[in-house]
C-alpha cells in the first residue's frame, strides 16, 4: 500500500480515519555524519539526554543529499530546527513548521526523481504523532510517498516544498522524544492515564500541560475528561521551570473553576508534571495571580489488579488460586463453578462474584444465587466483570453492539458504531473500567481496537465512545486478549503450531513476548508479572525472562479476573 504525504497534520486524519497511515518502530536513518553528543547534565535545565549534531548542506550537494539530509537534520531540534532549515529555502524556511507532528518509519527508504526537480523518498511508515503527541499506529506493511521539491539558491540546491512536521526513523525518535503519562478524570473522579509522545528538552513541562489543557484523545472524549474550564490556556503559552518550580500561568478562563474542580485541576497537574525530570514543586497562577503552591506526585490508588491469587484455574476438580504449586479453593464461589461444568471463568476483581461460561450460555453467581447473563449471540465470549459490578457481554462474530448487566437489573444494550459488520474474537473492559479492547482478525494477521466508555457518576454506561482505532498489530491468527493492568494488554495469537504473545498497550509501542508451543488462552493477572498461558495439553505458562516456562499442569481452566 502507497500514499502520498503532503503534511505530517494531513497523515494523522488520514491514519484516524482509514487505517491505511502510518505506525511507530525502527530504521537505519540515524544522521550519517556528526557526532552524538551528551546532553544536559543538569536535569532541571532540560530532560534531553542525548543530542544529534547533524551536518548542514555541504557545497554542490546533489538533490538527494539535501533531501536525505534534511530527513537526518530533523533529528536536532535545537534552535528551532536551525540545522534542518539549512537545506530549505529562504522562503520555505519560514513557512515550514516541524511542530505539526511525527512521521515515524522502519527500514530502507528508497529514493527516487519523479518530474523536474521534484523527488520522492518511500517510506515504510510505522506511525504519525500528532501536535498534541497522540501517537498512532500504521497498518504493517504500508509505504507512503513523501515528496519533495527543489529549487537553487546561489547555484546551491535547496528545498523549496515538503511535508510539514518531521520524519524520524525508530531509534531516532525514540532517542530524542519520550512517552509520558498525562492524568484526566473519570466520571466519579479517578485519575485515568494516557500516553503521549514529546520532544525531550526544556520545553516538557510545556508540552505536558498543553496536552492536559487540550483534553483526552479523540476515542476517549465523553469517557474521561479534563476539570481545566474550556478555553483556558498559559498566558505566556510557556511553563517556565526554576529551581526545580514549574510556574503555570493560566488564562481568566480558569477563574471559572469552583473550589472542587480546582482541587481536581491541582491532581491532575501533580499527578502528570511527577514524570518530568527537574520538577519537583509547580506554582498555579491565574493570570499572574498565584492560587496555589504544591508537590509534584500523586496517585488516588488507581484499580488494584496485580495479586498473586488471581492466578485462577480447574484442575482435579478444584477451582481456585494457584499458589506454590497448589490450587487453594476459592471460596464461596469454588465448589460451584465446579458444579458448573465451566469452559470459562470470568471472577470479579473482589472475588466475590464470578461468570461462568459453559456451553452457549453465561451465568452469574455469587455463591448463594444464580443470573442467566444475556449475550448476542450463540458462541458468548468470556466476559468482563467491572469494577462497579456489570458484566460486558459479547458474543464471537458480533461487533456491532455489547451488553452491560449488573446481576438482577435490566440488561443494558450499547452500540459499538466503529464495530459494525466486524468478527471480534474477544472483548474485554479494562481493570479502570475506561477501555473497551477488541481483537480481531486482519488479514493472516491480528490487530486491537479501543475505545471508551461514557458512563454518569455512579458507573452506569450510557455509550461506547463513537471511534476505536486501532492500537496494535500482529502476526498470526487471533485467539485471545485480555488486560494486564489499566494501560497495558496482553494478545494471543497462533503462528504455525504455537501460540505467540505480543504486549501493546493504547497510544504505545507494541512488544512481542515469546511464544508458547500449542497455546490456546492467556490471563492477564492484574499485572505483566502475572500472565499466564494456557496450552492445549492443560499445561499452564508464565514468562521467565525473555522466555516462558512451564509453572503447572492439568489445568482444564484458565480463568480471567475482571
Amino acid at each position: 500500500m502507497t500514499g502520498r504525504i503532503r503534511s505530517i497534520g494531513r497523515m494523522v486524519g488520514v491514519a484516524a480515519i482509514a487505517a491505511s497511515a502510518l505506525l511507530l518502530a525502527a530504521c537505519n536513518a540515524i544522521p550519517q555524519s556528526g557526532p552524538v553528543n551528551v546532553g544536559l547534565s543538569d536535569l532541571t535545565k532540560g530532560d534531553q539526554l542525548v543530542s544529534y549534531s547533524p551536518p548542514g548542506p555541504a557545497k554542490g550537494a546533489s538533490q538527494k543529499d539535501v533531501v536525505i539530509g534534511f530527513v537526518n537534520a530533523a533529528s536536532s531540534s535545537q534552535d528551532d530546527y536551525r540545522v534542518a532549515r539549512e537545506f530549505l529555502t529562504p522562503e520555505y524556511s519560514s513557512q515550514w513548521d516541524p511542530s505539526t507532528g511525527v512521521f515515524v518509519y522502519e527500514g530502507a527508504r528508497p529514493y527516487r526523481s519523479e518530474e523536474d526537480n521534484v523527488a520522492v523518498l518511500s517510506l515504510p511508515g510505522i506511525a504519525t504523532v500528532d501536535e498534541l503527541g497522540v501517537l498512532t499506529p500504521a497498518r504493517p506493511g504500508a509505504t507512503s510517498d513523501v515528496r519533495f521539491e527543489l529549487a537553487k539558491v546561489d547555484g546551491q540546491w535547496r528545498i523549496a516544498s515538503a511535508p510539514a512536521g518531521v520524519i524520524l526513523d525508530r531509534n531516532v525518535f525514540r532517542t530524542v522524544w519520550a512517552p509520558r503519562d498525562i492524568s484526566f478524570l473519570s466520571p466519579d473522579d479517578r485519575l485515568i492515564t494516557e500516553t503521549r509522545w514529546f520532544l525531550n528538552g526544556p520545553g516538557m513541562a510545556t508540552q505536558v500541560v498543553n496536552a492536559l489543557l487540550a483534553g483526552p484523545s479523540e476515542e476517549l472524549r465523553g469517557a474521561i475528561r479534563t476539570a481545566f474550564p474550556e478555553g483556558t490556556g498559559l498566558v505566556s503559552n510557556s511553563v517556565t521551570v526554576l529551581d526545580g518550580t514549574a510556574k503555570i500561568d493560566l488564562t481568566g478562563q480558569a477563574a471559572s473553576a469552583d473550589h472542587g474542580a480546582r482541587q481536581l485541576i491541582l491532581r491532575q497537574l501533580a499527578a502528570s508534571l511527577q514524570s518530568v525530570q527537574g520538577v519537583n514543586r509547580f506554582d498555579l497562577s491565574i493570570n499572574g495571580s498565584l492560587i496555589e503552591s504544591s508537590a509534584v506526585g500523586w496517585s488516588d490508588g488507581g484499580t488494584p489488579t496485580a495479586d498473586p491469587r488471581n492466578t485462577l484455574v480447574l484442575s482435579h476438580g478444584t477451582f481456585g488460586s494457584l499458589l506454590a504449586g497448589k490450587v487453594e479453593a476459592l471460596p464461596k464461589l469454588g465448589s460451584r463453578i465446579v458444579e458448573m461444568r465451566p469452559d470459562g471463568v470470568t471472577v470479579a476483581v473482589d472475588r466475590s462474584s464470578a461468570v461462568v461460561r459453559s456451553g452457549g450460555t453465561l451465568t452469574w453467581t455469587d455463591g448463594a444465587q444464580e443470573i442467566e447473563i444475556p449475550t448476542s449471540g450463540s458462541q458468548p465470549l468470556d466476559p468482563s466483570i467491572d469494577r462497579f459490578g456489570y458484566v460486558w457481554s459479547s458474543a464471537k462474530g458480533v461487533g456491532g453492539s455489547i451488553i452491560a448487566v449488573k446481576p438482577g437489573e435490566d440488561p443494558i444494550t450499547l452500540a459499538v458504531p466503529w464495530a459494525a459488520g466486524l468478527r471480534p474474537v474477544g472483548i474485554r473492559v479494562s481493570p479502570d473500567g475506561v477501555r473497551l479492547a477488541m481483537l480481531l482478525a486482519d488479514g493472516d494477521g491480528s490487530t486491537v481496537r479501543v475505545s471508551g466508555i461514557v458512563r454518569d457518576a455512579h458507573g452506569r454506561p450510557s455509550a461506547i465512545t463513537a471511534q476505536g482505532p486501532e492500537q496494535m498489530w500482529t502476526t498470526g491468527a487471533p485467539l485471545d486478549l485480555d488486560w494486564s493492568d489499566a494501560q497495558h494488554f496482553a494478545v494471543l495469537t497462533r503462528v504455525g503450531e504455537a501460540g505467540k504473545v505480543t504486549i501493546g498497550a493504547p497510544r504505545q509501542f507494541s512488544a512481542e513476548s515469546g511464544s508458547v508451543a500449542g497455546a490456546t488462552r492467556l490471563s492477564g493477572g492484574g499485572s505483566k508479572a502475572f500472565l499466564r498461558v494456557l496450552n492445549a495439553d492443560g499445561r499452564l505458562f508464565a514468562g521467565q525472562g525473555i522466555g516462558w516456562q512451564p509453572q503447572f499442569e492439568d489445568v482444564q481452566v484458565l480463568a480471567k479476573v475482571g
